[in-house]
């Protein structure tokens, strides 16, 4: 038998060449992939505390073996440190991540970087070196995540629930100049209704009055910009109902981390294979649960639809939306109602909005700005219910005083928040 000994040598010195590496961005890519790829069980039982991060090391330790990797100026014991906190961390931005009060950290280039602390965002000393670093970093949390991200598909969200991150990063040819990165970071316990005051997005005589109208039944919808503090202020909101209160939470991503134990957390499945589970399945599901209270994390184009005939029907509802005020709030969500595809006349859309519709609070800077009663007897419709005097107003800083305009006007809405304060002064007595 003829063997080709000259090529067998030579196979051998290729596979012996040395992986040589400017950055250690790009190892930690390629170990990420085939570490998460070989080992998901492994790196998940580890996260979750089961196993210690020693048994991931070694097998960290015969990928570099097999691919002989090496990066100028770090040791081996560098590379596998810098791996195993990709892994379970986020790098050199973790630290950022776990600062007190951090809810955001943004990457406008290799060498711009951001952190949000409450509302203050300063710049970070990070840098990423170049594009190509970047790139792979993002990568890397791609890897790790599950998700996709690639020239195709240069612009995707990731969702990190252990860690509650919500990460969207964009790639050229989208990003052209250089890759972006944003962390969205939730708290491990969410804000109460006491320390939303102590933050003062709003007052003690506001909060008493919003907790009145969300227990009494009012369908409420939260409206306000990105992080204008929509859902900080829902969540705190839906977990002062009574503890006997059933409660149909439905999202498109985990967010809201109930501690409510009335509370049924659902994810709105779509786009993926198998079977499509859409917000007008889960609320009809929900009619024969014996729910009391319908949430849904975020309202964004079609599903305004069915969102908004159950609250037509009769079911109690509350949401977050984006508008650039209260009164804006109706048409942006008759736009979205449009997006179903519907052919109801826009004076029927607006007739089921104001019918479905009891409080619209408007949100700014984390701070409640307006919170308008809609009655649909009045030919206003808007009743001004607390305002909020502005004094100053930067980019993430607002100023002010919160004030009360009006009372409630709706008869029934009245009725149901006097009943409300009735039975609470029979119980202290």
């Amino acid at each position: 038998m003829y063997v080709d000994r000259i090529s067998s040598r030579a196979n051998i010195r290729k596979d012996d060449v040395e992986n040589i590496y400017i950055s250690t961005y790009e190892v930690i890519e390629e170990i990420t992939n085939e570490v998460v790829k070989e080992n998901k069980e492994l790196v998940n039982e580890i996260t979750l505390g089961n196993i210690p991060e020693t048994a991931l090391e070694n097998k960290i330790i015969k990928i570099i073996n097999r691919h002989n990797y090496k990066v100028i100026g770090n040791t081996r014991k560098d590379i596998i440190k810098d791996t195993l906190d990709n892994i379970f961390g986020y790098g050199n931005l973790q630290k950022y991540l776990e600062k007190e009060g951090c809810n955001g950290i943004f990457i406008n280039g290799p060498n711009n970087c951001w952190k949000q602390i409450g509302n203050k965002r300063t710049v970070i000393e990070e840098n990423f070196g170049n594009n190509k670093n970047l790139v792979s970093y993002i990568r890397s949390i791609a890897a790790k995540l599950g998700g996709e991200i690639n020239e195709n598909k240069p612009l995707t969200r990731f969702f990190d629930t252990y860690n509650k991150l919500r990460i969207v990063a964009c790639l050229n040819p989208v990003s052209h100049l250089s890759p972006t990165l944003v962390f969205r970071k939730h708290r491990d316990e969410n804000f109460t209704l006491n320390e939303l005051i102590d933050l003062e997005m709003l007052t003690h005589k506001l909060a008493n009055d919003l907790k009145a109208y969300n227990e009494v039944g009012a369908n409420i919808v939260i409206c306000g910009k990105g992080g204008s503090g929509k859902t900080t202020l829902a969540r705190a909101l839906t977990e002062e109902l009574p503890k006997d209160t059933r409660i149909l939470l439905m999202e498109e991503h985990p967010e809201w981390f109930l501690k409510h134990k009335g509370a049924l957390q659902y994810l709105v499945k779509r786009n993926e294979r198998g079977h499509v589970t859409n917000l007008a399945e889960l609320t009809d599901y929900g009619l024969l649960m014996t729910i009391d209270r319908y949430i849904f994390g975020e309202i964004r184009g079609a599903e305004a639809m069915p969102f908004f005939k159950g609250a037509l029907s009769g079911n109690t509802t509350m949401t977050t939306t984006h508008a650039c005020s209260s009164r804006d709030l109706i048409d942006m969500l008759m736009i979205n109602m449009k997006m179903s595809g519907t052919d109801i006349s826009s004076d029927v859309l607006k007739e089921i909005l104001f019918n479905s519709i009891n409080i619209i609070i408007f949100m700014d800077s984390f701070t409640v700005m307006e919170v308008v009663e809609i009655v649909k007897e009045d030919e206003d419709k808007f009743n001004d219910l607390w305002k909020f005097d502005i004094k100053n107003k930067e980019v993430t800083f607002i100023e002010g005083e919160h004030k009360k305009v009006n009372e409630i006007k709706s008869k029934s809405l009245l009725g149901k928040i006097n009943d409300l304060n009735l039975r609470k002064e029979e119980d202290s007595n």
